[in-house]
């Protein structure tokens, strides 16, 4: 996700700057092969490797350990593709421009909260509200804090009075 959203960030800035419409579509192209390409490999690259073993098996050949070459599924990583597909081609077409802050693109393309509930956002909607300065507001912490709170406390206590003891009972 570092290198995929760094690699983004770098190429909205260089389509930005980019004279020719040809240099600007070579740079989307390339951000599309490589999105799409990390994406590939972490979707589908255990599938390719356990088919390719039976087929090595099929042919009676001994097949390659599979064990070591297991790639585990990162979380939301579908998501956070086409977020920042998104982004480029928005970018691309002008319809916004590159992030200034490298560390606001990072926090709009990995919100976790909206990664997780979707759908994917558009970048002009969700950006500007990264963008926009925050203030510290001690009574929105302390609410956020509280409504926290009321919600881990019942589940909390659902579970620990559900427990089974130690010695067998409750």
């Amino acid at each position: 996700m570092i290198a995929s959203t760094t690699l983004d960030y770098l190429i909205a800035h260089a389509i930005a700057r980019a004279e020719g419409q040809k240099h600007r579509k070579q740079l989307l192209v390339l951000s599309l092969v490589i999105n799409f390409g990390i994406l590939g490999i972490f979707k589908y690259f255990n599938f390719f490797v356990g088919s390719f073993g039976h087929v090595f098996q099929a042919f009676g050949a001994s097949a390659p350990s599979v064990s070591i070459l297991k790639i585990i599924l990162p979380p939301g990583i579908s998501f956070y593709t086409f977020q920042e597909i998104a982004y480029i081609v928005d970018v691309y077409h002008r319809k916004i421009e590159p992030a200034d802050s490298f560390i606001q693109y990072s926090l709009f393309i990995s919100l976790f909260p909206h990664l997780i509930a979707g759908p994917i956002q558009r970048p002009d909607h969700l950006l500007p509200q990264v963008q926009k300065p925050r203030v510290w507001d001690a009574d929105k912490a302390l609410d956020g804090l509280a409504y926290k709170g009321l919600a881990v406390f019942p589940c909390s206590a659902a579970i620990w009075f559900n427990l089974p003891s130690s010695s067998g009972g409750r």
